[in-house]
């Protein structure tokens, strides 16, 4: 299998962006070293001071991780992305300051759904918490949901002279106190006078088992299964959502084994595996535009890649925990479509799961890219071995694990001026 070598723990080169304001415009995203989980970090910053960061996941098993509790507490954050809604991947949001956070779009009932699933690995003590917090986010317009659908044409850009501060653009505010919900066709931006960063979500929410669980649900009432804890049978669906938002842990505690029967029915209609996601959220961001110093950098063009590096391009595309095996793999392929051509960092899903990633995804990724597998330091699952194996069989290079070392945090930002004085290249070698 091939090798990633780097003279420095952290990689790998600058998109400096020349924009109509005269500022150089530094575009940092980095993958930090915390075991299992997720934490992805972007941040913009101008030579006169301003600066923007957002994140995708934020949480760690390792609970408190002072990681990412010291970055969340020390910055404030234009916005947040959570993947999904496992403990590993939001476990130090309480410690964030931020002004939007994106959601992969679910309804009430999947929310329950997903609470069942891993209603004993979460605290479910702060369940009430959780979902007051949501209902804050839709009221305050803090909250924007994702959902898969077609996006607007995208507008010409048009030069504003007098921005000053970076903001996102086309985002949908919030209404009379509702969420906004923005179509994962949709291409937002991040800019100042001019577009600077391109953002593009895909969600993947498993329509068939949303629709059987919520089918299970109504059997249940109808039959008189579902009750309070003084034995009285609930009415209608919308009356025992009622009680689910008032009183979550007693409701569900009461409920648990007819619950559990209706997750388990639901996903064994639809999927051979359990404890999936219903819906998932990934994320690829790019700069609109890299400098011709960049392109024609001679550091690039000696890099001995499977082929030569698209370095036009500095795309990196986050996965959260979603399976790109198929028919998935199929949908993400084709909403993402040239995307994919012009990633240089594609986080592996799953923490490099069995099914983290089909064959002809793997084919479709291979060369060109930096492979991150977010995985704990010493795990039996992450990275599976079969993974592994198959990552060597599709001769896959540049495949880094980040995981609990500090040593191996990953990020597609250094200096030009350091990499000319060190000299120090992006290599692959056969191990």
């Amino acid at each position: 299998m091939n090798k990633l070598v780097m003279p420095n723990p952290s990689l790998s080169f600058r998109a400096a962006l020349e924009t109509s304001t005269g500022h150089t415009i530094q575009f940092e995203r980095t993958q930090w070293p915390v075991g299992h989980g997720g934490f992805h970090t972007g941040h913009l910053r101008r030579k006169d001071g301003e600066s923007l960061h957002y994140f995708f996941d934020c949480g760690s098993k390792s609970k408190p991780d002072q990681l990412i509790k010291r970055h969340l507490e020390n910055r404030a954050y234009e916005f947040g992305v959570l993947s999904h809604f496992h403990t590993d991947h939001i476990s130090e949001l309480q410690n964030a300051q931020l002004k939007r956070i994106f959601l992969p779009y679910l309804t009430e009932i999947d929310m329950l759904f997903e609470i069942i699933g891993h209603w004993e690995a979460i605290d479910q003590t702060q369940i009430a918490s959780a979902l007051a917090t949501l209902k804050r986010w839709e009221q305050n317009g803090t909250l924007v949901w994702i959902q898969h659908g077609s996006g607007e044409p995208a507008p010409d850009d048009e030069t504003n002279s007098e921005a000053e501060q970076f903001t996102l653009e086309a985002v949908p505010p919030a209404l009379a106190g509702q969420p906004a919900t923005l179509n994962d066709g949709q291409t937002i931006w991040i800019r100042d006078r001019v577009r600077l960063v391109e953002l593009k979500f895909f969600n993947y929410r498993h329509e068939t088992v949303s629709a059987a669980f919520d089918s299970e649900l109504k059997a249940l009432i109808a039959a008189g299964t579902l009750q309070t804890a003084a034995g009285i049978a609930y009415a209608a669906v919308a009356d025992f959502m009622q009680a689910i938002r008032s009183h979550p842990q007693e409701t569900i505690e009461t409920n648990k084994a007819a619950l559990t029967a209706a997750y388990a029915q639901a996903c064994a209609a639809n999927s051979p595996k359990m404890n999936f996601n219903l819906s998932s959220l990934t994320l690829f961001s790019a700069s609109c535009n890299i400098p011709r110093w960049l392109r024609n950098a001679p550091f690039i063009k000696s890099t001995p890649f499977s082929c030569p590096a698209p370095v036009e391009f500095d795309g990196w595309l986050c996965s959260g925990d979603l399976e790109l095996a198929y028919p998935v793999w199929r949908a993400f392929h084709e909403h993402y479509s040239t995307r994919l051509e012009q990633c240089l960092a594609f986080n592996v899903p799953h923490h490099a799961s069995e099914h983290a990633l089909c064959d002809e995804a793997l084919h479709s990724l291979r060369g060109n890219k930096f492979l991150l597998l977010p995985v704990p330091d010493k795990s039996a699952q992450h990275p599976n071995a079969d993974m592994m194996k198959r990552f060597a069989l599709h001769q896959v290079p540049g495949v880094l694990r980040v995981n609990k070392q500090p040593e191996s945090a990953f990020s597609l930002l250094t200096t030009w001026e350091n990499l000319q004085a060190s000299g120090t290249y992006v290599m692959f070698r056969p191990t």
